[in-house]
């Protein structure tokens, strides 16, 4: 699915022997996953903007760049707001979970990879959106959190997911595409089936983000904040300056050992993709 956006201007010349003034007229196309097409008509009479609608009308007083210039915004948070969220489906075949928040262009947020049971792989994520295309890229970057069993061992291969975001009707949004190893793009090995939906299996730092994205969480250091604290730091490294608001959780993070944690371990090896993100 492609986004095409129109922008057309157009003038008219006051006819002969009639009052109607010359006017300047610009026609808004604007073309949205999942919205319909919109179409807003500015015109300028003496000086002033009026912006006609399907079911309004509306004088606007500001410059006709202005108001543009904020349409465009708004569009880009539809977009952002559409690919932002929580996600369930199959990557390769496995039971997967991942929530994704877009940063501009960029993709971050984390990748659940789990059974029946209680065993799973958390996986943080890094990637990247194209708007014209509706295409979504991202891979598994730093493996986060552990607990796997003997007989189950589900996401041990980090994946690189490129899919397709479209909706089929009745509200549904879903990714659909190809996966590869993330060391290894040039190799399909499996396919991505994601729906969007609005209840999260895992609970985690991105839930904030998610609930609270049109009202100001998308604030991009807000995002790159969480970004940090989410990844287990090495040992040596110097950790963020930022508050965590649980201090129990605080310190279970930086002052007790790995191997005092049954069952998980928190590693920070990261997996350099074989795809090269836009510049």
């Amino acid at each position: 699915m492609k986004r095409h956006d129109e922008f057309n201007v157009g003038h008219e010349v006051t006819a002969p022997g009639t009052n109607y003034r010359s006017k300047e007229v610009v026609n808004i196309s604007l073309y949205l996953p999942c919205v319909e097409k919109r179409v807003d008509t500015y015109e300028i009479i003496g000086g002033e903007w009026s912006l006609y609608t399907i079911s309004n009308v509306k004088t606007l007083e500001r410059k006709w760049i202005a108001v543009i210039v904020m349409i465009i915004l708004s569009s880009s948070l539809l977009n952002a707001q559409m690919i932002t969220g929580v996600w369930k489906g199959r990557i390769n075949k496995q039971k997967v979970e991942v929530k994704i928040i877009q940063n501009g262009d960029n993709l971050t947020g984390t990748s659940y990879y789990y059974d029946g049971g209680n065993h799973f792989r958390r996986y943080s994520i890094k990637g990247y959106f194209d708007p014209n295309t509706n295409e979504a890229v991202w891979w598994d970057d730093q493996l986060i959190e552990e607990k796997t069993g003997t007989l189950s061992s589900p996401g041990k291969i980090p994946m690189l997911s490129r899919a397709d975001f479209n909706c089929p009707g009745d509200g549904r949004m879903m990714l659909d595409g190809k996966a590869s190893k993330t060391n290894n793009g040039n190799e399909i090995i499996g396919t991505v089936d994601l729906d969007k939906t609005s209840r999260a299996g895992f609970s985690d730092e991105w839930d904030y983000v998610i609930e609270n994205f049109t009202v100001g969480a998308n604030d991009p250091y807000i995002i790159d904040s969480i970004g940090l604290v989410s990844v287990p730091r090495n040992a040596g490294e110097e950790q963020p300056l930022l508050s965590i608001p649980d201090e129990e959780n605080a310190l279970a993070l930086t002052e007790v050992p790995v191997q005092a944690i049954p069952d998980i371990k928190m590693v920070g090896k990261t997996v350099q993709p074989l795809v090269t993100p836009p510049g």
